[in-house]
């Protein structure tokens, strides 16, 4: 018995060390996206895009993650949770330095597409290990830590970015956002690499939509997120 309680508090230790280390890597990923969110459109407009066309640059980037979304567990199954996002991190650092030092239209159009879509599927791997950590009774505590240390990053993220920017001084933003998220992907690579996948399974679009349409608490919630992400999608595009 003192055998089997020591192992217990063993795998307690660890699996609060790991959610330590989500709630590290969400503030981190916070910062890292806060830092320029309110500046991109502005930022793409600078490098020649046509004003009027901003609009149509995020639409494809937001079909072009749904797809990614919708398929992400391809990518899960054989690649797993854990090296998907350290690649996934990487990609990030690299996709921010090309904004930094690229100005060819076509392949600036190319980084804000993946720029658009990794943050995306970032954030659902960070759902998934945060979700490997926390038991059922515990949810609404755990995820309310969780999006309190986004929260942070996020009230002073702009206002810093803002100060960098200065004089449509883009390019150190950037470079200062890049160096940001590094840690993350060392901290990721070091905490979370004795994560267990579960098992994955492939989202179902017709079942979701009948699961939509037979479940009002689904509808609101789903609802109730979408009109959130359009009112946020609004200033966040068209505000600056």
């Amino acid at each position: 018995m003192v055998l089997i309680h020591r192992k217990d508090k063993h795998i307690t230790k660890n699996v609060n060390s790991s959610r330590h280390s989500v709630y590290a890597l969400n503030f981190i990923f916070s910062l890292h996206i806060a830092l320029i969110a309110y500046y991109m459109s502005t930022f793409m407009v600078s490098r020649g895009f046509p004003q009027e066309f901003i609009g149509l640059l995020y639409a494809v980037g937001s079909m072009v993650t749904l797809l990614a979304i919708a398929n992400v567990s391809l990518l899960l199954k054989k690649f797993g949770n854990y090296t998907n996002l350290l690649v996934l991190g990487i990609i990030e650092v690299l996709a921010f330095i090309g904004f930094a030092f690229i100005d060819n239209l076509v392949i600036l159009f190319l980084i804000f597409l993946i720029a658009f879509l990794v943050p995306a599927l970032i954030a659902f791997s960070l759902d998934i290990f945060l979700e490997s950590t926390t038991k059922e009774e515990e949810t609404g505590s755990i995820r309310g830590i969780f999006l309190t240390f986004a929260t942070i990053a996020w009230i002073g993220a702009p206002v810093l970015g803002g100060f960098i920017v200065g004089e449509n001084n883009y390019k150190l933003l950037f470079i200062i956002a890049a160096l940001v998220f590094v840690p993350f992907i060392f901290l990721a690579g070091s905490q979370l690499k004795h994560f267990r996948d579960p098992k994955y399974t492939q989202l179902d679009v017709s079942n979701f939509m009948t699961s939509l349409i037979r479940r009002g608490d689904l509808r609101n919630v789903f609802l109730s997120q979408f009109l959130l992400r359009f009112f946020f999608g609004i200033m966040v595009i068209y505000l600056p």
